[in-house]
């Protein structure tokens, strides 16, 4: 988690620049700044806060269990 937001805050200082218009040709960068930035968070929540989530939802109901047998031994669930 920790070097996730280290790299999503030091991604987001050097795009910092090019998001606020500064800078020569700023008017070409700024769109695809605010662009991966935009992305760089939105995958950040995806990957730390709603998958797990939702994992979380479909174990506790048992939704998981038909697709075990598709997983590898190694990454079965331990089911109760």
């Amino acid at each position: 988690m920790a070097s996730a937001s280290t790299g999503l805050a030091l991604q987001a200082l050097a795009l910092s620049p090019a998001a606020l218009g500064f800078g020569a040709g700023s008017e070409t960068n700024q769109p695809l700044a605010v662009a991966v930035i935009g992305g760089m968070i939105t995958s950040t929540l995806l990957t730390l806060v709603v998958v797990p989530a939702a994992y979380s939802l479909l174990e506790t109901r048992d939704l998981v269990r038909p697709f075990s047998a598709l997983l590898p031994a190694r990454l079965k669930p331990r089911l109760r």
